[in-house]
């Protein structure tokens, strides 16, 4: 069975989009006015929630050094552990040209997310070179597939 993915945050809404474009279902917590095609889009943590089935299994993923990530992230990885519900959380780490600061709190999200042993995570600044020549929108929905092919293997490798 196929986890079904919460993007949280704008990277996140892209990952489930990517996601469901190669035949996951997938859901999302952003403030994003216009949603992706097929996104069921969520914009307060109560609503998500309520579409949270204790059978599945969740991919929580987004981008490390988001504003919505760093507030929510770690609130559905709480509610999900308290409701016993099987889990894996795929972050973004940033490119190193982004603003000190977002690479600052990406760090530290990093470091909170690796005590979970079901963490997978993708750095951003080793793909530059690989996808620098691309159009952006085609180089991040690679790195979304990449992340995506990352985070399938550790749940076929752990059961």
């Amino acid at each position: 069975m196929k986890p079904i993915f919460i993007g949280v945050g704008g990277s996140g809404l892209n990952i489930v989009e990517t996601w469901q474009k190669i035949g996951g279902n997938g859901m999302c917590l952003s403030s994003e006015n216009e949603p992706k095609k097929g996104v069921q889009l969520f914009t307060t943590l109560e609503e998500l929630e309520k579409r949270i089935d204790s059978s599945e299994t969740y991919v929580v993923t987004g981008g490390l050094a988001g504003n919505t990530f760093s507030k929510y992230g770690l609130t559905i990885l709480n509610r999900l552990i308290q409701n016993q519900i099987p889990f894996y959380i795929l972050g973004f780490f940033p490119f190193e040209f982004e603003r000190k600061r977002k690479n600052e709190n990406a760090l530290k999200l990093h470091n909170q997310l690796s005590n979970f042993k079901n963490y997978c995570f993708v750095d951003l600044q080793e793909y530059r070179e690989e996808f620098g020549n691309m159009p952006s929108s085609k180089a991040f929905e690679s790195l979304d597939e990449i992340g995506i092919e990352i985070v399938l293997k550790a749940i076929k490798e752990s059961k």
